[in-house]
Order: C-alpha cells, then sequence, then structure tokens
C-alpha cells in the first residue's frame, strides 16, 4: 500500500515587542495566531511565519484522519509498581535440577517455580523479570509462564520451531500471593531460567519508573565493513547521554540485543560495565549463519556503560528502548508497572492476510488485555511474528509520529514460515483513529508476516496533582526557583476538569523531554507528596477586561492579588481566552507565561501523551523562553527571542517547517544552552533547573 503521511499543523507567526500598560514594560515573546503578520503592539513589532505543534499520524492501514483527544487522569492503580535491577541469576535450571527436579518438563506438563525469596526477590513483589530458555526441545512447540495458582492463560512466552532448538526470549511476569510462576511445555524440553530483577508496589517514588525513547540504534558492529566481535570477546556500550537516554538519573536500560551472521554456535550475555561477568545468557547462537534478537533489561555500571560478552564469532546490534530513573530522580508516580495476567491483545491471523512488506498496521492496545482505556503510556508486549513470507524484520512503534519508522527493529524472522517472539516495551500513540480515543500502536514488517501481541502489563502516567485553591507558600530556598501551574478561571466562566487533569497529565511528558536534552534536569516545578501542584485560580475580571491593554501585566498583576507574590517563581497560567494574537506568550521580566487556550483550541488533554503532541510542545516553547532564551548577544537569535540556525532548535523561527521528529534544546549548543559564550546569559544558569 502507498505510504501516506498526514499532520495537522496550525501555521503561526511569532511576533515580539514592547508593551505598553499600567506597570513597567516587558518585553512579550508569542506563539501568534495564523494569518496575524501584524501584531497589536505599539512599537518594534515585526513577524516571523512558523508552525504549531503537530497532532497526528503516519500512514494509516485505515483512511480515517487522526486527531487529539481528552480524557482525565485517574488515581494511582492498584497493583502500580517500581523495577528494581538485579545481578543477572540463576534460578532454575532441568538439565541439573537447580532449584527444580532434575529432568525436562514433559510433553504438556506444568513446572512451578518458587521466585520469591532467591535472587534478591523479596514475599510481596509484583512480578519479577526473567530470561527464558528452552533448549534440547523434542519437537516444535511453545513454553508458557504466569502467575502460579491460576489458570493457564492461552498466550505464550516462546516458541520453538525445531527439535533439538535452544532458543531465549526475556519475560515479564506477574507473581501471586505465593510468589511462584508456573511454567508450561507443548513438548518436552529442559528450560533455564534466570532472573534480571523484580517490580516492588510503589506510589510516589524516585527511582525504578519507566522513561520510553524513540527506539535509537546504539551499536552496530557491521559498520564499516568492521569484522565480527571475536570468540570470548567484549564490546561496552556508552549508554548514557546518548539515544535519547538522559547523562544522569538512569539506573538501568532497556535494550533489544541482536546477534547476526555469527560464524558458531554460543552465547551472549550483557551486564553492567566494570563488573564481574555473570553465569547466564541472554541469546543464544544455534550456529553459522543465524540471526535473532532478545529483550534485555542491563543496570548500567558507574561509566554508565552496559557490556556484551559473546562466546562465538558474531556481529552485534544494541538498539534503545527506555530507561528505568535511579534514585537521584525527582520522585514522581509516572512509569509505574501494572502487570496484568498475560492475555492476548493482537492477532492479525484472526482478522486479515499477513502484512503486507513494508505495511503499517495500526492496532489499538487501550482497552484490552488488561490495560485500561486511559492512564497508560506505554505497554509491555510479547510481540510474536509468524507465517512469515520472506526473512525480515518486524517492528512496533506508536501511531503518532510525523516522521519516518524508527530506524531499528524489534524482532526478526530468519526464513519463510519462521515464527519468533521477542518481549518489546512500547509508547502508546495517544489521538482519536476512527473514532476511539488513545492507544494506539504501528507494527510494520519488512517482508511479510503475521503478528501476534500479548499484554504483559502497562506503564501508567503522572499520578493525580495536588491541587490548590489558594497560592499556597512556594518553600523556596533562597536563591532557587521553580514553574507554578495555574489553571485560571475568569469571571463568567466554568472550570474543566478534564482541562486541569490535563495540565497535570502534560506536564510529565514536557519533563522528560528537557531531562533528555539537559542531561537528566528539568525546571522545577511545585509538588506535593511529590506530585505538580496545579493552582485553580479564580481571577474577579473578565476575558475582555483581561486583554484590555496590556494582557500580560493585567495577569501578573491579578495573579500577585490572588497570592502569587514570590518574584522567584515562573507563573505557568492556561487561560481560557482566544487573545487574538497569540497561542503562547511569555513575559520574562514578569516572570510569566499565559498560554491562551481558546486561541489555537489547545486543551491540555490527560491522554495528549506524547510529546510534541497537543500543547506539550507549546508548554515546552515558552517555558525556555522563561528560562531567558533567546537572549539578543546568541549568534542565531533574532530580535525576538527566537533562533534561526536550524529548525529543529525548540525556539526556532524561520521559514522551513518544523522538524517535529528531532526537536532539540539549543540546536549545536552554541546560542543559548551551555553555549560558552563570555558575557551572553545561558538558560543553564537559571535556578529552576532540578535533577
Amino acid at each position: 500500500m502507498t505510504a501516506q503521511r498526514r499532520r495537522l499543523l496550525i501555521s503561526c507567526f511569532v511576533v515580539a515587542g514592547l508593551l505598553l500598560g499600567a506597570g513597567p514594560a516587558a518585553a512579550r515573546i508569542t506563539q501568534a495566531l495564523p494569518g496575524t503578520g501584524v501584531s497589536r503592539e505599539a512599537v518594534g513589532t515585526h513577524a516571523d511565519a512558523q508552525e504549531m505543534s503537530p497532532a497526528s499520524s503516519p500512514r494509516q492501514r485505515d483512511s480515517a484522519t487522526p486527531q487529539t483527544s481528552a480524557g482525565g487522569v485517574g488515581s494511582t492503580p492498584v497493583g502500580a509498581s517500581r523495577f528494581v535491577p538485579g545481578a543477572p541469576t540463576r534460578a532454575m535450571d532441568t538439565r541439573t535440577g537447580f532449584r527444580t527436579t532434575q529432568g525436562a518438563i514433559g510433553s504438556g506438563q506444568t513446572r512451578v517455580l518458587q521466585v520469591t525469596g532467591f535472587a534478591g526477590v523479596p514475599a510481596g513483589a509484583r512480578a519479577v523479570v526473567m530470561n527464558l530458555t528452552a533448549t534440547q526441545a523434542s519437537a516444535a512447540g511453545y513454553l508458557t509462564v504466569w502467575p502460579a495458582g491460576t489458570a493457564r492463560p492461552g498466550v505464550s512466552n516462546l516458541n520453538i520451531q525445531r527439535a533439538g532448538q535452544t532458543i531465549p526470549n526475556a519475560a515479564t511476569v506477574q507473581l501471586p500471593a505465593s510468589g511462584e510462576v508456573a511454567i508450561y511445555a507443548q513438548h518436552r524440553t529442559h528450560v533455564v531460567i534466570d532472573i534480571l530483577g523484580y517490580y516492588q508496589a510503589a506510589t510516589n517514588v524516585a527511582s525504578g519508573r519507566f522513561r520510553t525513547v524513540w527506539p535509537a540504534r546504539l551499536l552496530d558492529t557491521r559498520t564499516g565493513g568492521a569484522a565480527q566481535v571475536p570468540a570470548g570477546g567484549t564490546v561496552e556500550i556508552r549508554v548514557l547521554g546518548r539515544g535519547g537516554v538522559p547523562s544522569a538519573h538512569v539506573g538501568s536500560v532497556v535494550l533489544n540485543v541482536t546477534y547476526t551472521q555469527a560464524l558458531a554456535a554460543g552465547f551472549v550475555t550483557a551486564y553492567a560495565a566494570g563488573t564481574p561477568r555473570p553465569g547466564t545468557s541472554n541469546l543464544n547462537v544455534p550456529g553459522a549463519g543465524s540471526t535473532a534478537a532478545n529483550f534485555v533489561v542491563a543496570a548500567l555500571g558507574a561509566n554508565g556503560a552496559v557490556t556484551l560478552y559473546t562466546s562465538a564469532p558474531t556481529h552485534l546490534l544494541v538498539d534503545v528502548g527506555g530507561y528505568y530513573t535511579n534514585d537521584t530522580a525527582t520522585p514522581g508516580g509516572d512509569g509505574l508497572f501494572v502487570p496484568v495476567r498475560p492475555a492476548r491483545a493482537i492477532d492479525s491471523r484472526a482478522c486479515c492476510l499477513p502484512l503486507d512488506p513494508g505495511e503499517q498496521w495500526i492496532r489499538q492496545v487501550s482497552g484490552k488485555a488488561g490495560v485500561p482505556a486511559t492512564g497508560a503510556f506505554a505497554v509491555l508486549l510479547n510481540l510474536t511474528g509468524t507465517q512469515a513470507v520472506a526473512p525480515g524484520y518486524l517492528r512496533v512503534f506508536p501511531l503518532t509520529t510525523t516522521g519516518p519508522p524508527p530506524a531499528t527493529s524489534t524482532l526478526n524472522l530468519e526464513h519463510a514460515g519462521d515464527t519468533r517472539a521477542n518481549l518489546a516495551v512500547a509508547q502508546l500513540g495517544q489521538t482519536t483513529f476512527q473514532g476511539a480515543q488513545t492507544g494506539w500502536l504501528t507494527f510494520q514488517s519488512q517482508r511479510g508476516a503475521h503478528v501476534i501481541a500479548d499484554v504483559a502489563g502497562w506503564f501508567t502516567v503522572a499520578g493525580p496533582c495536588t491541587t490548590a485553591t489558594t497560592a499556597t507558600p512556594s518553600g523556596l530556598p533562597a536563591g532557587s526557583s521553580q514553574v507554578r501551574l495555574i489553571h485560571v478561571r475568569l469571571s463568567g466562566q466554568t472550570r474543566s476538569a478534564a482541562v486541569t487533569a490535563g495540565i497535570c497529565a502534560e506536564w510529565p511528558f514536557v519533563q522528560r523531554w528537557f531531562e533528555g536534552q539537559a542531561g537528566g534536569l528539568s525546571p522545577r516545578v511545585k509538588r506535593v507528596g511529590g506530585q505538580p501542584e496545579v493552582t485553580l485560580a479564580d481571577l474577579p475580571v473578565t476575558a475582555a477586561q483581561l486583554m484590555s491593554g496590556d494582557d500580560g501585566q493585567n495577569l501578573r498583576d491579578q495573579l500577585t492579588a490572588f497570592g502569587f507574590r514570590d518574584p522567584a517563581e515562573v507563573l505557568v497560567a492556561f487561560v481560557d481566552v482566544d487573545s487574538g494574537y497569540a497561542c503562547g506568550a511569555t513575559w520574562r521580566s514578569l516572570n510569566l507565561v499565559a498560554l491562551y487556550m481558546a486561541t489555537c483550541t489547545i486543551y491540555p488533554a490527560a491522554s495528549t501523551m506524547e510529546f510534541p503532541y497537543g500543547g506539550t510542545y507549546v508548554v515546552a516553547h515558552e517555558t525556555t523562553h522563561a528560562l531567558g532564551a533567546a537572549p539578543p548577544c546568541a549568534p542565531h537569535a533574532d530580535s525576538g527571542g527566537h533562533v534561526s540556525d536550524s529548525n529543529a532548535d525548540i525556539i526556532y523561527n524561520g521559514p522551513s517547517a518544523r522538524n517535529w521528529d528531532h526537536l532539540v534544546l539549543d540546536y549545536r549548543h552554541d546560542d543559548y544552552y551551555h553555549a560558552g559564550i563570555a558575557g551572553c546569559p545561558d538558560i543553564a544558569s537559571h535556578p529552576a533547573w532540578s535533577p
């Protein structure tokens, strides 16, 4: 099918100038209405064309055009848990009888393994992360792992293609109160299990919260015609600061590790750099010429790297898909894992022909297989490709990207008719598509295959914000700063609880973008109990009164009267007003950002869970201005506080369409963030930055 791409963009103007009002004149930087080539300013005005944030998707198999949707944010769900990494540890080996009865699991038989109380997994753990290996199988078949004491689900974790094969797959399995898992074998096979970590109950924590990155390749030893990693050789991969992973506050990473063009049988092991190699494996190489991938969760060494060891000569590829925070991160309730009983969400065999070569197949996961209709930003899937048309790969990624698919793969199919599985984590696309809201994934087959996806659990969006009806004390130490999120209600208006929830839900995604750009730092936001606080400010003025004259000074005066009197705080006010000139505006001297929601119909929605879609871009753009970008002394600064060197810059202002897929904070870091320009203000010195 021919690729089609749709994008809903709001063409806008950026205007800067001086405001003349009752108070001191304040420079204003704005995101303005489409088609308004002039400003209401009395002096110093000019305009430059710019596009606003996207709200659409790539080519879909079905033809409806996506659009952003609304929703709500609930409380931290039952079962929410944080990840605790552990040193890879062998937990069961039927070949030797280690922690089980010696001997293969018989055809149609089930073996039970006690997980808690071993390898550091405590009683009460919610789920376990393991590497599951079948070896010396008697015939083609499958293995299923699930919480012991419950009925066996109609899913599989690992597919065995032929007698005698050795094949692994990672699995994350919900744990019952007994702490046991059950392992079922369709046909007789030996089973080896290694424990990689576990999930522990949590609500508001710093460490163990998951964050996705756009899949990125960190290593490909084939590049440049290099030789394979030799037998017994290792390769160290720096992860921190690469592929969207921040340079700090990261404890462990999610990788997809692939071997290919192997010269002999062997195995591959991933472990934290600088630590002893464990006696476990992540991938098994069956012989020369083979290719396979496996999902890996690896702790990072002190140098921010992971080491791969291979016992056989082979090429190695490493893709990063996300990371877990460590205990230096800011506490929160987003990114917690909710394990579910394994359930099938997607099976193309039940409805369709195999995917065509290159086809992008869009399917909704939210509301299925234990994933809630709203409140999930990513899912953990066991992805299976089967009935392959030809050798190739499958990949899964969110629906709501405006660019090409990631240059990575999720699993490899080696030959026609092949069946392979691999665990995968995928961020959910958050759009309305064919009348259904949120939770869409794109599945793509390189050469054609059927696709099956079984859900093991999902990851939470931000928990409920604390709301306040008064301007609570800032609580800031001397010399510090923070962002205050404010949902304004003007006289004669009603306040939407869904928008309040959306303000809460959007900030973590803005925060993650900043963290990825600033080495784990982001602007500090006022929190209560670890959650962002949204102040519900009722102001005794009408929209007409607010917008009469100097709207920035008027809004600042009203918020000061309401109780926001700490001049160190950056006030980010969401106002239900059509300004007539801008989607958002920043007054640096007032430490004020106004987001005029009605101007561009950008109302924060709890289901708009992907940066830079919907209002998230506007919030990040204006907050960057509030931190001081871009000073007039910056080499590429225009006269309106923007830059002109790259359309990927978050505050770019120029004739080219914005590069929505790769928005960065100060392109090349030569204008306003760690630019190193003597005597030129740098936003890196703003006191609001915080881990």
